[in-house]
């Protein structure tokens, strides 16, 4: 039986132990004291979840601008998501990025912006009830209830921008329609039409409410805008109307 060994003889045990060589303090029979490696699971990659959502397919032959934002670009720097509905689309060029809500954004003010487009009757579609956040729908189900705004189901209701509890802000514009609405093709606009009803002038109003400004102040907002656009126009400049609405007629620059 091998004398107890003391802590000098106990650490050159682990010193060779861990070499793998055989001691003869040990006895006659050398013994394998390697300890097998353990092996770390190494984990199955997570399928990256991309939560942009595509512009589907073009309603028209007329090619975008190359100042487009796509939508992996309107998710990654700005975290926005645009929902289109049926009959339209709604693009944004570069010179969105300018604006104040664009600017928050891009800072992590705003955690996240939907827009939204609604189909007949303003109502989500389930595809949209079942993707955005719960709080979302629920929020504007309560306005509905508890603002009396029966005039989100006519032709009065244009849109509506608003930031949820938990931060994320969210844009509703009504499904226009060019029967109805005899501003709907109108493209390149002055500050005089800065009350039009169509989508490029619904998306810019709510974007300019952005930080708190009054009706009042949003209009005249977006009037400065229009000189400015107008600006830019005369010298063959359009980045201005940053604003693209296609139909099956074309695109609509706003």
């Amino acid at each position: 039986m091998a004398a107890r060994m003391d802590r000098r003889q106990f650490v050159t045990y682990g010193l060779a132990a861990v070499t793998g060589l055989a001691l003869s303090a040990c006895g006659p029979k050398a013994i394998n004291t390697q300890t097998p490696p353990i092996e770390t699971p190494v984990p199955s990659p997570t399928p990256e979840v991309v939560p942009y959502l595509p512009f589907g397919d073009r309603l028209s032959d007329v090619p975008l601008p190359d100042d487009v934002i796509t939508p992996q670009n309107l998710w990654t720097s700005f975290h926005t998501r645009i929902w289109q509905n049926q009959d339209t689309r709604l693009y944004l060029r570069a010179g969105v990025v300018n604006s104040d809500l664009f600017k928050a954004l891009a800072a992590g003010d705003i955690p996240s912006l939907d827009i939204v487009l609604f189909e007949e009757g303003n109502e989500f579609t389930q595809e949209q009830r079942d993707n955005l956040p719960p709080e979302f729908v629920e929020e504007y189900n309560s306005w509905l209830e508890f603002s009396d705004k029966p005039e989100v189901h006519d032709k009065s209701f244009s849109g509506k921008i608003y930031q949820s509890n938990s931060g994320h802000c969210f844009m509703l514009i009504r499904r226009y329609s060019p029967d109805k609405d005899p501003d709907f093709y109108k493209s390149y606009p002055e500050a005089k039409d800065v009350t039009n009803s169509n989508l490029g002038s619904t998306f810019r109003h709510e974007l300019n409410h952005y930080p708190a400004r009054s009706e009042s102040g949003t209009g005249y907002k977006t009037m400065d805008q229009l000189i400015e656009a107008q600006k830019k126009l005369a010298n063959g400049d359009d980045s201005g109307y940053y604003c693209l609405v296609e139909t099956k007629e074309g695109l609509i620059f706003w």
